[in-house]
């Protein structure tokens, strides 16, 4: 049982780590695309700065975009452990 929760617990933390460096800066392009530049100064610098405080701050949508992956990524898993049990 240890083994597993171990095991899950690197898994949430590559998720968690993924997000971070992939998707964050992927949302960044895309918006400075679609909407223009963020802020004063429009750097990748000032919008993680942003949307860290935000995270720090509780805002229950930046917590959402940032637990997404993991919770689709759980959904997924789950899904392939029950079709093998099946």
């Amino acid at each position: 049982m240890l083994k597993f929760l171990r095991r899950e617990a690197i898994v949430t933390a590559v998720i968690l780590v993924a997000t971070i460096a992939i998707v964050f800066p992927a949302a960044y392009v895309v918006g400075g695309k679609t909407l223009g530049p963020y802020g004063e100064d429009g750097s990748l610098g000032s919008w993680l700065g942003g949307l860290f405080a935000a995270l720090a701050n509780g805002n229950p949508a930046i917590w959402f975009f940032t637990l997404s992956p993991l919770a689709a990524i759980s959904v997924l898993r789950l899904g392939i452990a029950a079709a093998r049990r099946i």
